[in-house]
């Protein structure tokens, strides 16, 4: 699971979550001086959700206050759309199908299917929204997690790897299509990103133009906090590291009137071990196997959450000389943190150039 600690300076937190609005009558304290904050939490995608208002007045105080439902019903959405948990999603009945017609889906899902091909176009597959096969292979799938203890052959690996490849599914005209009846689509990795995105969208539809969104660690900020620049924590990636550690902070300062979104990747939390061996759930596509080497973590941070998503994943396969390359040749705008395992006390970090700086 992915997963960074934000890190967000508040000199007064107002209110707290709700599920509905409060009466028409209700007055909220008023804080000492505005901007004041608003932060809101709940639970989603078997993970946690935050999202933290700036506001300038009482009125939208009370407005942010209300927005704890909005959220939860937009995630909800998020999975019908996405979810390869659940088999009544678009995507799980599109997997399900077997024939070759195209499916109509909703036109969210469509952007992020279309946003996943393209980035596996351009990471050589890298990342691949075809892996079902091979997660399920692991212990990685809704079917396997947690029944799988030991490696699967490589006759195994070989059957499922037969069942992959990007290039067989398609979007045209708002309809997913695939070339063959046996390939599926699993796109639940962007959920959360594209959940954060969907609230990022909804929030700047409402007015709110300081905020920051958190789900599972994929973030959106748009403006700036109370009184400084959003700061973000980059999660130690260590298994049995504390939420709250962190390896760097970043200063996230997004262009007026823009998003900017940061989302990490690593091998450290989602696993399991057999004979000292750590298995990830961060599949290499070319060996059907999971990734083995001292990349531990990958952060990226561009406008759109959903790329952000998809080329961390990718970069943990790719490392970071490719993924450097994939970055200058396809994403500009685009930057990166990459995190090596300690040699010794400490983790190794490098960052392309214009990766934020750190407070």
């Amino acid at each position: 699971m992915k997963r960074i600690v934000v890190v967000v300076a508040l000199l007064l937190v107002v209110g707290c979550p709700a599920p509905t609005a409060p009466p028409p009558t209700a007055t909220p304290a008023a804080p000492a001086t505005w901007p004041s904050t608003v932060r809101l939490r709940g639970e989603a995608f078997a993970s946690d959700w935050a999202v933290t208002i700036v506001v300038d007045n009482a009125r939208d105080q009370l407005h942010a206050q209300s927005f704890v439902a909005t959220v939860d019903a937009a995630l909800a959405e998020v999975t019908r759309q996405l979810s390869a948990w659940d088999r009544d999603s678009e995507v799980a009945r599109f997997s399900a199908a077997r024939h070759l017609r195209p499916l109509q889906v909703s036109a969210a899902a469509a952007v992020v299917v279309d946003i996943a091909l393209d980035v596996a176009k351009n990471t050589d597959g890298a990342f691949e929204p075809t892996i079902g096969p091979l997660l399920d292979l692991w212990g990685f799938s809704p079917a396997t997690r947690g029944k799988v203890t030991s490696p699967p052959s490589a006759a195994a690996i070989a059957v499922a790897k037969h069942r992959i490849g990007y290039h067989r599914i398609h979007v045209d005209s708002g309809a997913l299509r695939k070339d063959d009846d046996d390939v599926t689509l699993d796109v639940t990795a962007l959920a959360d990103s594209a959940g954060a995105a969907a609230i990022a969208a909804i929030l700047r539809e409402r007015g709110f133009t300081n905020f920051l969104v958190d789900i599972a660690g994929e973030v959106v900020v748009s403006g700036h906090g109370e009184k400084r620049p959003w700061r973000v924590g980059i999660n130690t990636p260590s298994s049995d590291a504390d939420p709250g550690d962190s390896v760097r902070q970043a200063v996230l300062v997004p262009a007026s009137s823009s998003l900017l979104a940061l989302s990490t990747s690593g091998t450290y939390r989602n696993a399991w071990d057999k004979d000292g061996q750590r298995y990830s759930h961060i599949i290499d596509p070319g060996t059907g196997a999971p990734v083995v080497h001292d990349l531990v973590s990958c952060t990226i941070v561009g406008a759109d959450v959903v790329v952000a998503d998809a080329m961390s994943t990718a970069c943990i396969v790719l490392g970071e000389d490719k993924t450097r390359a994939v970055l200058s040749a396809h994403y500009v705008g685009y930057d990166a943190l990459f995190i090596r395992a300690p040699t010794s006390t400490s983790f190794a970090t490098t960052t392309t150039a214009g990766f934020p700086p750190a407070p």
